[in-house]
């Protein structure tokens, strides 16, 4: 220790980003006169036993060498013993210097190698990576990719390799904020080329960090000759037979007067089959134009459709001269039937859900207005229905009688004893009528079908729904999907539940307010995404059509784009059609090719799940096989992966964009290669300073091991030394 104030000391460490410095005294419960007593304590023992030795020996040379030694053992050991009774306390301050962060985010995206400056980005890339190494002692320099996510680079991530399939700078920025929240950052260094192609503009985000922006600018911003397909717009669901219309936005740089053909192909597994053609005239530069074809829904499942424009000689890219569309065909919608008590938001809510489906025709009804026509529904949900105004015992008949799903939505309106009566899977036993605001949590047994992670985890931020008070039983039947919390309380009330009696699906929805959640939705996430899952998800599995088969794979859909996960699930059932999961499942995906991906199922509650991750791009064919009781069962179908073409709609650099990104900070914006400028203007910025943290914490010096240790040899010392002289 070094000698820091008058009555303390310090020491000093470094870790990580941070410098501490330890600084000591001591402090006594008591005055600081009671040492003097607690001294005189010491040279009274001391005096009294040496004394009296040396009154005894007389002058015998070899005690009286030693006794001045032995007496000043004995006053420390016991003056410090007495010490330790005045309760002296150790306080020791800590200053912890944090160091500013310098966060390095670079653009990963394809644009930057399909443009013609790919190698300048690539050398630029890893200058900035190796920020660490040139500004380590005055930043905690952490860096980052980005395209359609934000990862910390490692160094075993090697070069970047630009392969992203698309851009979002406002989501990256956005995660630097969350990630790095109440951390002293100094600046943030971003090297893009500006183009985003998912997400919203960065420039209006809000940057909670506070920190500048240094800009660098990657790609070229020059404007050369080009054709591309710059949007499209197409219903990406279809049924069998229809006709529907794709219309293309197109675009020209430098081709005024020229002629481009622009050619619709359906890609089948024979090759292309070419649907129509046209000659587009290039009038103006730069060019902008919309051309629209009408197509037929021929055949049920994925409909794969190539547009091309062009090319033209001397083009710098053709990548975005084409586009592949994927067209889901289905045979044959679904009629629902939404049957309300009284005008509710949840009806809206549940409606713009069904049709946000696109498979759905949807009827709503008020009960004073319900004919009693079903008009061949595959599924009617009851919203606070039945009621004592309206029992509809004569529609329950016939729908028990014709085995139709129903999906009940409980409320302050609904007659508990005609629900109990009307379905079998929950009984309630009413309170005093009154209503409980209860939030969901997942029951993890339920697998009926798949609810993610990111949805499991966002249910128990939606806000409260109301349900009614009372005592709730199910049925060993059963399914509970959400349970309900009332206040802090976790309780295993149904919220959410599904059974199947007799082959007729039936859902049980125990609160009112459904239209809360789908509000949250947007106002947490910006969309209704994880709404319309576990909505849409539980209309599709009470809707779906009985499947008996002993065993069967379910995939939510059958198509996916390149960097979605593909999940599937299965189901295995005895001849006594109750579920079993003893067996392991094998799964076989093999692509247009003939490469094989297998895997093995996970046993999930009574079934089974597995994350097959993301594929390339291309059709694929699954097979899941397993064996049950000495017979084999088998279960196949198909999907495709779409790729993401988004990088290479726009391969000219937007510099403006990010140039305003820093002026709005208070950064600055630089070209590729201006690594020196970039260090040095992080070094000019005074604003940029490490943060102190200070602490002050006290232990009692009588809870120090070390004391024990010194006191016990002192006292040894003085024993050892008088044992061989003779003084015992």
């Amino acid at each position: 220790m070094v000698l820091c104030e008058e009555r303390g000391w310090f020491c000093v460490k470094s870790v990580g980003g941070y410098i501490s410095y330890f600084q000591y005294n001591m402090t006594f419960s008591y005055p600081i006169l009671y040492l003097l007593p607690a001294l005189l304590l010491g040279a009274l023992y001391a005096g009294l036993l040496y004394g009296k030795e040396k009154k005894e020996t007389g002058s015998e040379s070899r005690n009286w060498l030693s006794r001045p030694g032995l007496a000043l053992l004995r006053f420390v050991a016991v003056s410090a013993i007495a010490i330790l009774l005045l309760d002296p306390v150790l306080k020791y301050r800590q200053n912890e210097t944090e160091k500013p962060l310098l966060l390095v985010a670079i653009d990963n995206s394809a644009s930057l190698k399909l443009g013609p400056d790919s190698a300048l980005a690539a050398a630029t890339a890893t200058e900035l990576e190796a920020l660490q190494q040139v500004l380590g002692d005055e930043f905690d320099v952490r860096s980052f990719r980005f395209g359609t996510d934000l990862t910390e680079t490692l160094p075993e991530s090697g070069p970047a390799s630009f392969d992203e399939p698309a851009t979002d700078l406002s989501a990256a920025l956005t995660a630097l904020d969350d990630r790095f929240a109440n951390r002293n950052v100094g600046a943030i260094v971003l090297a893009s080329d500006g183009i985003y192609n998912l997400g919203n503009n960065p420039a209006y985000g809000s940057r909670r960090l506070g920190a500048p922006i240094y800009t660098i600018g990657l790609g070229d911003t020059t404007r050369r000759r080009d054709l591309r397909i710059d949007r499209n717009y197409v219903n990406r669901l279809v049924y069998l037979n229809d006709r529907f219309t794709l219309r293309l936005d197109l675009s020209a740089i430098h081709a005024t007067g020229e002629m481009a053909t622009l050619r619709l192909a359906a890609v089948e597994q024979s090759g292309e089959r070419l649907l129509d053609s046209r000659t587009v005239a290039l009038n103006g530069d730069p060019f902008a134009g919309s051309e629209e074809f009408i197509v037929s829904a021929d055949r049920p499942g994925v409909l794969h459709l190539r547009v091309r424009f062009g090319p033209l000689e001397g083009e710098s890219t053709i990548a975005n001269n084409t586009v592949d569309l994927f067209i889901d065909v289905l045979d044959g919608r679904q009629r629902m039937l939404l049957l309300a008590h009284a005008p509710h938001p949840d009806l809206a809510a549940l409606r713009q859900v069904m049709e946000a489906q696109g498979n759905y025709e949807v009827r709503l009804v008020m009960a004073r207005d319900f004919d009693g026509s079903l008009e061949a529904a595959d599924l009617v949900v009851l919203h606070q229905l039945p009621s004592s105004n309206y029992p509809l015992s004569s529609l329950l008949a016939v729908m028990k009688a014709e085995k139709i799903p129903a999906l009940y939505v409980l409320g302050a309106q609904s007659d508990l004893e005609l629900f109990n009566r009307s379905q079998d899977l929950i009984r309630i036993r009413a309170g005093n009528g009154s209503m409980n605001e209860v939030q969901a949590q997942m029951d993890p047994a339920f697998s009926l079908f798949a609810i993610d992670e990111p949805l499991r985890n966002a249910l128990r931020q939606f806000p409260p729904l109301m349900a009614p008070f009372g005592d709730y039983r199910t049925s060993p039947t059963t399914k509970v999907a959400l349970t309900q919390r009332i206040g802090s309380v976790n309780t295993e009330y149904p919220l959410l539940a599904f059974g199947e009696v007799q082959g007729v699906r039936t859902g049980v929805l125990a609160a009112e307010g459904l239209y809360r959640w789908r509000l949250f939705d947007f106002l947490d996430a910006g969309n209704h995404e994880r709404f319309e899952a576990l909505t849409g998800k539980s209309l599709q599995y009470l809707a779906v059509k009985s499947d008996r088969r002993n065993f069967r794979t379910l995939l939510a859909k059958n198509l996916f784009t390149e960097k979605e996960n593909i999940a599937f699930q299965a189901e295995l059932y005895n001849d006594s059609y109750e579920p079993v999961n003893t067996p392991d499942v094998e799964l076989a995906i093999t692509d247009a090719d003939g490469k094989r991906y297998e895997y093995r199922f996970n046993r999930q509650g009574q079934g089974y799940a597995l994350q097959a991750g993301s594929l390339p791009p291309g059709s694929y064919a699954y097979r899941a096989r397993t064996s049950w009781n000495s017979k084999e069962y088998t279960s196949e179908g198909q999907f495709t992966v779409a790729p993401l073409q988004l990088e290479a709609l726009n391969v000219t650099a937007n510099h403006g964009l990010l140039a305003g990104l820093s002026e709005a900070s208070g950064g600055a914006f630089f070209s590729a290669g201006q690594r020196a400028a970039l260090v040095d203007s992080l070094r000019a910025n005074n604003a940029i300073r490490p943060l102190l943290h200070e602490s002050l914490q006290t232990r009692s010096v009588i809870n120090l091991r070390l004391l024990f240790f010194l006191f016990l040899a002192l006292l040894s010392v003085e024993w050892f030394v008088r044992k061989i002289q003779g003084g015992y």
